[in-house]
C-alpha cells in the first residue's frame, strides 16, 4: 500500500500536467503568461532566488523542530531553487537575452515546490492529529473502557 504522500504527488501531477499542456498550446498565450507569473520577477535576480531557497530551507528546519520526521521534499525544493539561483547567476553573467530554458525550468520549479509544500502541510496535519489533546483524550477513554 502506498503512503498519502505518493497520492498527493499523483494528484499534483494530475492537476499540473493538463495545465502545462494547455499552457504550451499556441491557442492560449494568456495561460502561459499566468504560468510564468510567479517566476517572472525572479528571472535575472539570483539573490531573490537564494532568498526563496533559504525560506524553504528554514521551513524544513522549523518542521523538523516541530517533530515532522520527513522533511526531504522541502529540502529537495530548497536545493532545486538553489541550483536555479546558480544557473540564473550564470545566465545573467553571460547576458543571455532569450531564455528558452525557462519553459522547462519554471514548470519544474513550480511542480517541485507545490508538491513539497503540499507534502509538508500533509505531514503537519498528521502530526497535529497525533498530538491533538482531544484525540489523546479519546484514546485514553477507549483504553479505560476496554479495561
Amino acid at each position: 500500500m502506498r503512503g498519502a504522500g505518493f497520492w498527493w504527488c499523483v494528484v499534483a501531477g494530475l492537476i499540473v500536467l493538463p495545465l502545462l499542456t494547455l499552457a504550451l498550446s499556441p491557442e492560449s498565450p494568456q495561460l502561459l503568461r499566468y504560468l510564468f507569473l510567479p517566476i517572472r520577477s525572479l528571472v535575472g535576480n539570483a539573490k531573490a532566488i537564494f532568498v526563496v531557497s533559504g525560506v524553504l530551507f528554514a521551513a524544513a528546519l522549523y518542521l523538523r523542530v516541530l517533530g515532522v520526521r520527513n522533511i526531504l521534499p522541502l529540502l529537495g525544493a530548497a536545493a532545486t531553487w538553489c541550483l536555479f539561483a546558480v544557473w540564473e547567476n550564470f545566465c545573467t553573467q553571460q547576458r543571455y537575452s532569450i531564455r528558452v530554458d525557462l519553459i522547462l525550468i519554471a514548470p519544474l520549479l513550480l511542480i517541485i515546490t507545490l508538491t513539497a509544500v503540499l507534502w509538508s502541510l500533509w505531514m503537519v496535519v498528521q502530526l497535529w492529529r497525533q498530538t491533538s489533546p482531544a484525540r489523546n483524550a479519546d484514546r485514553r477513554r477507549w483504553q479505560i473502557d476496554s479495561d
